[in-house]
């Protein structure tokens, strides 16, 4: 009985770890990291190790090191560089969920369902995958990225795509960064308005190990938190404005060709009756009146014929 346990213990734990292995994957491509699993620490040193990830890892990477994560069930993958602090929070079908708490990470991520549909949708839309830092929570539907981060700040640069970009202390406020743009949120503050990168900086972002390499990047300054409410909840107002506009300017439009269609109906029914023929007749009451006399004497005609019919066969009877 107890080798039956053993046994069966023994199989569960091969059937569970090629599921483990599917959920994501890390390649040391060179120097060295440490995942922290269950309260224990381990340590991968070898170039090329492929080592398995489970939900909950935290990864971190040494001094002049690199790291690559898949996320095999997806086509997407992680890059990421020295002395970053990375954690994958939630992998589902739906939606991923990771942190870089510090460092470099350059994403590729493909797009969800929702990304591949055009139709604009009141309401902001849900994000398919997310990253959460220190200062700044991203937001991606399908895109190209860096993101380079420390305990103070967040850097966001759009390489192909759309990214949105929000302070932690206030998700709602997103600014949506477009390819080849390039915005950060610093602690306390809202996202700096996107501005264009050009493509040697691009380059040179991406190259760079450290995150520290944004600082080549002149941002505009950041507004405050309340200042980008007050210019959010405005800039709603607007919109909600423009729309009801919009939808009055339609009802009037349609309102419009109703009455045009009524009125082009009325001209053709007008136009017609006026075409008819029946008004072309003469009225000639003096010939009305000698048609009237005409009849009343064929009528009597008709009369004395009839008469002298029964007088005649009178006679012949007799």
């Amino acid at each position: 009985m107890r080798f039956s346990i053993i046994t069966c213990l023994f199989f569960l734990v091969l059937f569970i770890q090629p599921v483990a292995a599917e959920e994501a994957e890390l390649e040391l491509e060179m120097g060295l990291v440490k995942i922290m699993r269950a309260g224990k620490a381990l340590v991968f040193n070898e170039k090329g190790s492929k080592i398995p990830l489970l939900l909950k890892d935290e990864i971190q990477t040494g001094a002049n090191s690199k790291a690559q994560i898949r996320l095999p069930g997806k086509d997407e993958t992680i890059k990421l560089g020295s002395r970053s602090f990375f954690g994958l929070d939630n992998l589902t079908e739906n939606q991923t969920q990771v942190s870089l708490l510090t460092g470099k990470g350059q994403f590729k991520v493909t797009p969800g369902k929702s990304a591949r549909k055009p139709l604009r949708q009141k309401g902001k839309r849900r994000n398919r995958f997310k990253i959460r830092t220190v200062t700044a929570v991203v937001g991606v539907r399908g895109t190209e990225f860096v993101l380079g981060t420390s305990g103070s700040q967040t850097n966001l640069l759009t390489i192909s795509g759309l990214v949105t970009i929000a302070p932690v202390e206030a998700p709602e406020i997103e600014v949506e960064v477009p390819e080849n743009q390039a915005s950060q949120v610093q602690q306390g503050l809202a996202p700096t308005p996107p501005i264009p990168v050009a493509a040697e900086v691009q380059e040179q972002i991406i190259q760079e190990d450290s995150p520290q390499v944004f600082n080549v990047v002149d941002y505009p300054p950041a507004p405050t938190i309340e200042k980008a409410r007050e210019e959010q909840q405005s800039q709603q107002e607007s919109e909600d404005q423009n729309e009801e506009q919009e939808q009055e300017e339609d009802q009037e439009q349609e309102e419009q060709e109703e009455v045009e269609s009524e009125e082009t109906v009325e001209e053709q029914e007008t136009s017609i009756i006026q075409e008819s023929p029946l008004e072309e007749l003469p009225l000639d009451l003096d010939s009305l009146e000698d048609v009237q006399e005409q009849l009343e004497k064929t009528q009597e005609e008709v009369i004395e014929k009839e008469k002298q019919k029964v007088l005649e066969l009178e006679i012949e009877r007799e």
